[in-house]
């Protein structure tokens, strides 16, 4: 006989089937059809982080029979596909950039932070691999701490930065996000001895990672708190956050956003523009103010309102 429905939370996608953990014990789970075409264009009704109310079957396994109202989610938007709902009730975010192997690109950076940001979340970055970082890129990372977003730098292979990272995810619930091959299998596997994640290599031929993360899971950290570790990504799109929202990722923007001359400024040059002068008196970093530019272009206007006026709308 089907038990009591029970509340408990999403820890591992695999495929179609999730693992929930309710109580000292994980059960196996499928959803009931019902949820499923309720999500309608989203990918999945269910993901790692959702609480979810749960009927355990005769043979051991589960079925999810609704999943509570999110505070929070993680999302991608993928050309040609629904959107995917990464991870549900997330506290903050680590975006994750290697120093080197793969080389950063920090306009990737900028696309990940402006959906961390989007998504109503605090951003962080870690650094990987800092045992090969050199002086120069150093200094591109201090540009990412006077715009505001604090930089942890790590090397699994002398320890730098390790503690740092566990205070920061100590009783948290922390999405660790990134492009593939960045160092967050062995990032994680160095905070969580024993966890042993697959650790994959970078390509020679192209230069970017490959993806060692199949599935998506919520880790236990030992000092209490949890990860969400997401599979790696070699692109991410950000074409459903609003052209007026785009300064979410920008935040050293925003104070000037209200300054210019013109109400319809498009902060390309135009006369009186507070963005442009401030840029020119390194208040904002040129190529973050141009990355800026790029991600609005590339941004759709919005259906609503606008609450501040729009960068190079």
């Amino acid at each position: 006989m089907p038990t009591e429905p029970i509340w408990g939370l999403v820890t591992r996608t695999i495929g179609a089937a999730f693992d929930v953990q309710i109580g000292a014990r994980t059960l196996t789970c499928n959803t009931t059809g019902n949820l499923r075409k309720g999500a309608g264009r989203i990918s999945s009704p269910v993901v790692v982080g959702d609480q979810v109310l749960v009927e355990g079957l005769p043979d051991g396994t589960g079925l999810i029979r609704a999943v509570a109202p999110r505070r929070t989610e993680f999302r991608r938007v993928r050309p040609r596909k629904p959107p995917q709902v990464l991870a549900a009730n997330i506290d903050q975010a680590l975006v994750a950039v290697a120093a080197a192997e793969p080389a950063p690109s920090f306009a990737l950076v900028d696309r990940f932070l402006l959906a961390v940001r989007a998504a109503g979340l605090p951003a962080r970055l870690v650094a990987t691999k800092t045992d090969l970082l050199v002086p120069t890129l150093r200094e591109q990372f201090s540009i990412y701490e006077r715009a505001g977003f604090p930089v942890l730098f790590t090397s699994t292979v002398t320890g730098e930065g390790l503690d740092a990272v566990r205070a920061v995810v100590k009783d948290q619930v922390s999405l660790i996000t990134g492009t593939s091959g960045v160092g967050k299998s062995s990032l994680l596997n160095a905070l969580e001895p024993g966890l042993g994640l697959r650790v994959g290599q970078v390509s020679e031929a192209t230069g970017k990672g490959k993806h060692t993360t199949c599935d998506f899971r919520l880790i236990p950290l030992a000092d209490d708190g949890w990860v969400a570790d997401t599979p790696g990504m070699r692109d991410l799109y950000v074409w459903d956050v609003p052209r007026e929202l785009v300064y979410l990722g920008f935040p050293e923007i925003e104070p000037y956003l209200d300054r210019c001359r013109f109400a319809n400024c498009r902060h390309t040059g135009e006369p009186g523009c507070a963005i442009a002068r401030a840029a020119a008196e390194r208040a904002i970093h040129p190529w973050r103010r141009a990355s800026c530019l790029d991600l609005s272009r590339a941004a759709p206007p919005s259906a609503v309102g606008r609450r501040r006026s729009a960068i190079g709308g």
